[in-house]
């Protein structure tokens, strides 16, 4: 099993500069990747996204995910 850090999905998303389908971060990633974040809590990634935009770093829609720049730390 892959372990990625919140980090490395935000950071995707930012070079992206585009909305990023979920079958995209997933081809990218790993279909059955988890990621964690500092605290390192485990999350699926429809767990992360959720928990990344209720934080403000993302925003979901029907089609996919975008970034919201300001909001990312340089970590």
């Amino acid at each position: 099993m892959n372990i990625h850090h919140a980090h490395d999905v935000l950071h995707f998303l930012v070079q992206s500069e585009q909305e990023v389908s979920i079958s995209d971060i997933k081809e990218s990633f790993g279909e059955n990747a988890q990621f964690k974040n500092c605290q390192e809590v485990l999350f699926t990634l429809d767990e992360l996204l959720s928990f990344l935009s209720t934080r403000g770093k993302v925003i979901l829609t029907e089609t996919g995910v975008s970034v919201i720049k300001e909001n990312i730390c340089n970590n």
